[in-house]
């Protein structure tokens, strides 16, 4: 798979283990809606949306969350959102920190998501990092509604090859912003979110340069117990045990198939590129099946009516081999978070003795090649 400040003030800073108090100040000119949104996920994990009203190009709301917090500023200004038929696709949010005393955001809509945000070492970490990143976000942005508008039917290059260049534009920007601030709370947050875009080797050496305040933050935690998990999961590690009932409610353990190889696909109804690889799994099955290829599909959905959807998916796809829900008696089992699945769809194939040969993200033809290695065909 794919110097640092030792005051106490920082590091105080950084532990984020009390609440504080965070005013938030907005300055938004050529903003057009009475309202923005700021939105965050409390300590129970709950996700939390309050509105800010906008009056003569000003507004302001005080929050109570722990300094360090991930807070996004929601733009509802129409020119930021991307209309599809009846759905209304987000635009740009801006991603800040929590910090106790009093934060300015200033910002021009005609221009979002440029801004000006003042505050602590945390808004100013964000203030330098936005200044360079907001005109890629813009650019993004403009070529998603260009992309919207097209018929699917009749691809554009030259779109496809703009975002290609953004993409990777943005990607030297992170990757520059990290290694250069290993003292910053913000390198930590695009670490976590660039997780799957390095080596596992590339995020250890990157996090072992962080400073030790940062380490010991909740994010900074968060992601030494990431890195954990995904070492558990290397090729040749041995594959995490589970047992769970099937769509028939017969108990299913991974046990129960030593001395077969067994595919695990990771999916869910509500993901496109799942469902559109399953015409090619099948194919799979078919041709694997019967050289001693054992198939389980393991599905998270969340959300009501979940089992009613996960059914009527495997029925319209025609999926006939093992079905597992993982959503049923997750608090027992959690074969998602066993195999540390960050991206879906995700295979994972096991050998006979029970160890991880190697996971694939999405559709591979490294993943065709390798059966091909296995099994001769």
């Amino acid at each position: 798979m794919k110097k640092i400040f030792f005051s106490l003030i920082i590091i105080l800073q950084f532990v984020q283990l009390a609440s504080a108090e965070t005013k938030i100040m907005i300055s938004a000119k050529n903003y057009k809606s009475a309202k923005m949104n700021i939105a965050w996920f409390g300590a129970d994990g709950q996700y939390i949306v309050q509105g800010i009203p906008i009056n003569d190009s000003s507004g302001e709301i005080t929050i109570d969350a722990p300094e360090g917090t991930s807070l996004s500023l929601v733009n509802l200004d129409s020119r930021n959102s991307i209309t599809m038929g009846n759905a209304v696709m987000p635009g740009i949010s801006f991603t800040f920190f929590a910090e106790k005393g009093t934060i300015k955001i200033s910002f021009d809509g005609d221009h979002w998501p440029l801004l000006t945000i003042e505050g602590g070492t945390l808004s100013k970490d964000c203030n330098n990092y936005w200044n360079v990143l907001a005109p890629i976000e813009k650019a993004k942005f403009e070529n998603r509604k260009k992309s919207i508008g097209l018929d699917k039917n009749s691809p554009n290059p030259e779109l496809d090859k703009e975002r290609e260049i953004l993409e990777k534009e943005k990607e030297i920007i992170q990757h520059s912003f990290i290694v250069k601030n290993p003292g910053s709370l913000l390198a930590i947050d695009i670490l976590s979110e660039r997780f799957l875009k390095y080596s596992l080797e590339e995020v250890e050496q990157l996090y072992k340069n962080f400073g030790n305040h940062v380490k010991q933050t909740v994010k900074g935690k968060a992601l030494a117990a990431k890195i954990i998990e995904a070492k558990a999961t290397l090729p040749g590690m041995p594959a995490p045990k589970f047992t769970k009932k099937d769509k028939e409610g017969k108990q299913i353990s991974l046990d129960n198939y030593k001395g077969k190889y067994v595919l695990i696909d990771f999916w869910g109804t509500w993901c496109k590129p799942c469902r559109a690889s399953f015409p090619h799994l099948i194919m799979l099955y078919n041709k694997y099946k019967s050289l001693g290829l054992e198939f389980i599909n393991i599905a998270q959905e969340g959300g009501k009516n979940a089992r009613d959807k996960w059914l009527k998916a495997i029925d319209e796809d025609g999926l006939v081999w093992t079905q597992i829900l993982n959503d049923e008696e997750m608090d027992k089992c959690d074969v998602v978070k066993l195999y540390n699945i960050q991206v879906f769809p995700t295979k994972v194939l096991i050998d006979p003795k029970g160890n991880i040969v190697d996971t694939w993200i999405g559709e591979s033809p490294k993943f065709d090649e390798k059966l091909k290695e296995i099994f001769g065909k």
